[in-house]
């Protein structure tokens, strides 16, 4: 453990260096996955406790430098699935050296949404370093540069990356795909989360796959109240515990799982915290 740790550090004072950007990307990539790995708790990832199993299908929404479809990977084994939507071509370019790994995985140069169409995806620098995690989408340049202000508060003015690509539904996608089944959808995409769920109605009702979805304030109950209709459970994550949440609870900023009505949670992740999953 303690060599992990040590080379956890030695690849993140590396990439503090002026690198290429492709080169910095990677070790980025790499810096996680070893953290991640060696069980750090630095941020507790919701990823630690998911049941994935031998043979599931696993749907990586926002896959950005790969950390989820690696372990997805580990875990579907070679009769299951990873499909990992990525439109940003930095990211892309990392995924595509997994992908030359395993015939599992399926990397999709794509946005999702409510519907398919073109779409700008803006990324902020930071001390000249993307970040990555905070890539916004929009039809309106001014207004993914609105939302991207809220975490630059004392920078008028900051360095972004764009890239155009296209924007299709889930729906649309996994109904021109062999797919026969769907496990678990994971959506990270900055604020983008409710209408990824919309353009996946279909599998939704179809398939029944358990959610894991980054919530912000803004559409927190237009997600819950989405996914209740097609009778799913919420349940909020934290490092402690797994609780449900009800309707008439404030529903903060955060990972949650959307299991559907009947599906025991603890077929669905790991509750009880003193048998923590192994990463």
């Amino acid at each position: 453990m303690n060599q992990i740790a040590k080379g956890v550090r030695f690849l993140k004072r590396i990439s503090s260096y002026a690198l290429p950007e492709k080169i910095h990307l990677k070790l980025q990539s790499e810096c996680i996955y070893i953290a991640f790995k060696a069980n750090a708790r630095l941020r507790d990832n919701p990823l630690k406790y998911m049941k994935i199993s031998e043979g599931n299908v696993c749907i990586d929404v926002g896959a950005n430098l790969g950390l989820y479809t690696r372990v997805f990977l580990e875990r579907v084994g070679k009769a299951g699935r990873v499909i990992s939507f990525e439109p940003m071509s930095h990211n892309y370019e990392i995924l595509c050296g997994l992908h030359r790994r395993s015939r599992a995985l399926t990397i999709v140069r794509m946005g999702l949404g409510d519907r398919c169409k073109k779409t700008f995806f803006v990324t902020p620098y930071e001390n000249d370093v993307l970040v990555t995690g905070l890539t916004h989408s929009s039809s309106s340049m001014e207004e993914s540069l609105n939302y991207l202000r809220k975490f630059y508060p004392c920078s008028p003015s900051f360095k972004v990356l764009i890239n155009e690509a296209e924007l299709i539904t889930l729906d649309s996608y996994i109904s021109k795909s062999p797919v026969s089944h769907v496990s678990w959808i994971k959506i990270d995409v900055e604020g983008g989360e409710y209408k990824v769920l919309l353009g996946a109605e279909t599998i939704l009702r179809m398939f029944k796959p358990n959610v894991l979805c980054e919530i912000f304030e803004e559409n927190g109950v237009a997600i819950r109240d989405f996914l209740s209709q097609l009778d799913y459970q919420m349940w909020r994550f934290n490092e402690k515990s797994v609780t449900q949440i009800i309707d008439s609870q404030f529903i903060e900023d955060g990972d949650y799982f959307f299991v559907p009505q009947g599906r025991d949670i603890s077929t669905v992740v790991v509750t009880d915290r003193t048998e923590r999953k192994t990463p």
